[in-house]
């Protein structure tokens, strides 16, 4: 499990201070080594667990672009059948697939950091539980996840129909990505946190009694959504994710408390920060609308969870940055790392599927066989 371990530590102690890069544009230099480095533990994977041989083999059968535009019982979006298509032209290793899904997400997630972050090194230790359950196991959904991070520009400048071309663009690896929707209106909502503490109760009161299942089946039936009708009965009914996730669970807990805390940090939030801290208590909304069934909690959720990585640092930027008190801003934000780690890291590794290199020739970037043997 050393693989999985190693990224965590490097990073973790590349926070400190002590440990900044002594040249202009240090923190930059930083972001791009733990780019490098998460890019080298996902793209040089060989797992023989979750979706990475599907990656592999549906790859294979895009032939022609002709596949790429349509090819009846294909399960894969246009993105994925496009990257696809290029590789196999370019007679590129069957593994350059998975690399290149793995690129787009840790660059345009890097992109975002270095965009909106105060502090780069928090964000990209936060991105870590995304980066093991995504991009090592879920590459599709990471791609579309990183993608459509740049719609943030477009809800700030107010450009819908950018925002929304930016969600196509990014639904071209993952459908699952049109939940960000509704990050635009959310733009323009003001959310105090004793009314919506109070929705979030209700909300979870009503859940618990009543479910949301038919209501969505109900929904399912417009012309828009019915294609994911058939994809939300099998998801919700299967053994392995459809089981309810508890109320109590941690990760409620978790994300309101970055949502309340982020709330009294942040006296007067600027634009960018009100999105943040409105797409975090939407996170957790959808969390307990889906509670019903963990997959869709994990799946959906997840493209609000994400700008966590970018809020996090901004309270803490925000609560620290009157008076001498960097001794004290040391401490705290090594005690918030420090419970990341027992929190999120360590849950995330106990669970991971054991870690292999590319090794079979036909798979590795290393190697000199061709996509079409």
């Amino acid at each position: 499990m050393w693989p999985y371990f190693l990224p965590v530590v490097i990073i973790f102690f590349m926070q400190f201070r002590y440990l900044n890069v002594r040249m202009k544009n240090g923190e930059l230099y930083k972001l791009i080594f733990c780019a490098v480095l998460l890019l080298l533990l996902a793209g040089m994977r060989g797992n023989d667990e979750g979706d990475y041989f599907n990656y592999i083999e549906w790859g294979r059968e895009i032939r022609t672009f002709q596949d790429v535009l349509h090819k009846p019982g294909f399960p894969l979006e246009i993105g994925y059948r496009f990257l696809a298509w290029i590789i196999g032209s370019l007679h590129l290793p069957a593994q350059t697939i998975v690399i290149a899904m793995n690129l787009i997400s840790i660059c345009c997630t890097c992109i975002a950091i270095r965009r909106y972050s105060s502090d780069y090194m928090l964000s990209v230790f936060m991105f870590l539980p995304f980066f093991y359950s995504f991009d090592m196991h879920a590459a599709r959904t990471a791609a579309a996840m990183g993608t459509s991070m740049f719609s943030l520009e477009y809800v700030m400048k107010k450009k819908p129909v950018h925002f929304l071309g930016v969600l196509l663009l990014a639904s071209a690896f993952h459908k699952e990505v049109w939940i960000l929707v509704f990050l635009y209106p959310l733009m323009h909502v003001e959310i105090p946190l004793k009314c919506g503490s109070l929705v979030l109760g209700a909300e979870a009161v009503f859940v618990s009694l009543f479910g949301v299942d038919s209501m969505m089946l109900l929904l399912m039936k417009l012309p828009l959504l019915i294609q994911f009708r058939g994809k939300y009965i099998r998801y919700s009914s299967g053994a392995d994710y459809g089981y309810a996730m508890k109320l109590y669970d941690p990760r409620f807990i978790l994300y309101y408390m970055i949502f309340a805390v982020s709330k009294m940090w942040i006296k007067q939030p600027s634009k960018i920060e009100k999105l943040f801290i409105n797409s975090s208590y939407f996170c957790i909304f959808l969390m307990i609308f889906f509670s019903e069934h963990t997959i869709f909690v994990h799946r959906l959720a997840s493209f609000y969870q994400i700008y966590s990585i970018l809020l996090v640092p901004a309270a803490l930027k925000h609560k620290f940055r009157n008076g001498n008190i960097q001794n004290t801003m040391s401490r705290y934000a090594g005690c918030i790392r420090l419970k990341l780690i027992s929190i999120g890291m360590f849950a995330v590794m106990a669970c991971a599927y054991a870690y292999r290199l590319a090794r079979q020739a036909e798979y590795t970037i290393f190697s000199l066989m061709y996509w079409h043997s």
